[in-house]
């Protein structure tokens, strides 16, 4: 494949590829009030299993209109922690041991120096989405997502906390 991560907004893919693969899994998608969009991340990942090609390219431009309710920082922390839950549920459903091993490591790494930038700066819609993807990730690893979900269950979230939309 020429690109490491492809974005599904606005992505082609030859009807041959698309069938190839199965076409798009409902399992990763948006339903109802979910915020989770994984089913592009699934598609990509389908292909790069089967060897396809896979290209970005910069030529095209889309213009995307984004309802005013998505650019408050309350819709973004939910987005991005539903990004991170459908990225974990398709890493430890179809990639190797090797990296979903790696992913749990990047992840528990990067929480604590995540979570102390976005008390400090927490203005920084940046270090929010990227706490809350990893923490996402996380609560779908085998065993680790287990204690997290069941410490969830049982405690208000923290301050600062991917689960305190305040």
């Amino acid at each position: 494949t020429g690109a490491a991560h492809c974005a599904g907004a606005n992505m082609l893919v030859r009807r041959r590829a698309y069938d190839t693969i199965g076409g798009y899994g409902e399992t990763f998608g948006r339903v109802g009030n979910n915020l989770a969009s994984g089913i592009d991340t699934d598609l990509v990942e389908k292909m790069r299993v089967e060897a396809l090609r896979i290209t970005y390219s910069n030529a095209f431009a889309v213009r995307h209109a984004v309802p005013a309710n998505r650019l408050t920082p309350a819709w973004i922390r939910e987005r991005s922690l539903q990004e991170g839950r459908a990225g974990g549920k398709i890493i430890f459903a179809r990639r190797a041991l090797s990296v979903q091993l790696l992913t749990v490591a990047k992840s528990l790494a990067a929480l604590p120096v995540l979570s102390l930038m976005s008390r400090i700066r927490p203005d920084s819609m940046d270090l929010v989405i990227r706490r809350n993807v990893n923490w996402g990730i996380l609560e779908n690893a085998p065993i680790f997502g287990r204690l997290v979900r069941f410490s969830n269950s049982r405690q208000k979230p923290l301050p600062g906390s991917p689960l305190n939309t305040r």
